[in-house]
């Protein structure tokens, strides 16, 4: 892991680690190899980047407006960012940056190029607007779920339940009723395992569906059984 990029993570940390530090260090480690790829959008879907101060609390904040499909996170032009797809029948960047200003974590959208600017000027104010230059560099997405609640964030999540279940284990309250009744059996086994003090030795990959994630489903029952 580049060191800069390890030292701008902790300055938005928000201290709800509460795991061993042999456990963390894995989980941090996994995002040195995470995948630069999201879940590939439907027909209809948008992309927007927006910089702010946390790139954390951004993504816990977004996982909140409705009609948000997929979000990850990295660095674009020296700025923490976060990538944001959704369906735009449901919200626009507009009702995204509020709910960022709301958090106190929005800078700008970060525009591409002269029609992303102008799409996005009928909802932002023009100085809200930003052009980027370059390609955004991602680390491993869903921090707060990743590092307080490994025991979900390693079930074979879909991408909206990963959204989901972050910003609940940032924001806190009643606990998305998202997981499927397998998914529950399975988590109740990881608990009982991370509390016995068993090691992790399992990594999704970055991957969520397809192959990757039927080998995954197979390890991880797998790791289970193994008692």
């Amino acid at each position: 892991m580049n060191p800069a990029i390890r030292f701008d993570n902790l300055s938005c940390m928000n201290g709800k680690t509460g795991f061993p530090v042999l456990l963390l260090s894995l989980l941090l480690s996994a995002g040195e190899t995470a995948a630069d790829s999201a879940p590939s959008p439907s027909s209809g879907y948008e992309t927007a980047r927006f910089s702010m101060y946390c790139y954390w609390e951004g993504e816990a904040t977004v996982g909140t407006v409705p009609g948000v499909v997929a979000s990850r996170i990295g660095h674009l032009d020296g700025k923490e960012i976060v990538e944001v797809t959704y369906d735009p029948a449901r919200t626009d960047v507009g009702e995204l940056a509020r709910a960022l200003e709301r958090r106190n974590s929005f800078y700008s959208l970060l525009a591409s190029s002269a029609e992303e600017e102008a799409a996005a000027a009928r909802h932002l104010d023009p100085s809200d607007v930003a052009r980027s230059r370059g390609e955004p560099h991602f680390i491993e997405s869903k921090h707060s779920l990743r590092v307080s609640h490994p025991e979900l964030y390693y079930l074979d999540l879909s991408e909206a339940q990963a959204i989901a279940l972050n910003a609940w284990s940032h924001f806190g309250g009643p606990m998305p009723e998202v997981l499927s009744a397998e998914q529950q059996r399975l988590w109740t086994k990881l608990r009982e395992k991370l509390r016995d003090g068993q090691p992790w030795r399992l990594d999704p990959g970055g991957s969520r569906s397809g192959e990757a994630l039927a080998e995954y489903r197979r390890e991880l029952k797998a790791w289970l059984a193994d008692d």
